[in-house]
């Protein structure tokens, strides 16, 4: 037995194509530091508060169906 755990060799070498083109994509992107992004990230927080609805919750359901059953 082979051990390889692939079928044949032309699907080893069509796994290791799509590892290398992945590896030159994730090369090609630009990188930014933890800690700009960071920064950036608490100001996108701070300026954008106001209409976060986990701090301030809103006051009606939007999904409270509006009709009642005249029925019941």
């Amino acid at each position: 037995m082979s051990s390889m755990p692939y079928q044949n060799k032309s699907e080893h070498v069509v796994k290791k194509k799509n590892e290398r083109d992945a590896l030159a994509r994730h090369l090609k992107m630009d990188r930014v530091k933890v800690s700009a992004t960071a920064r950036e990230l608490v100001i996108y927080c701070n300026s954008h508060i106001a209409e976060d609805p986990l701090i301030f919750p809103v006051k009606e359901n939007p999904f409270k169906d509006k009709k009642t059953c005249k029925i019941l």
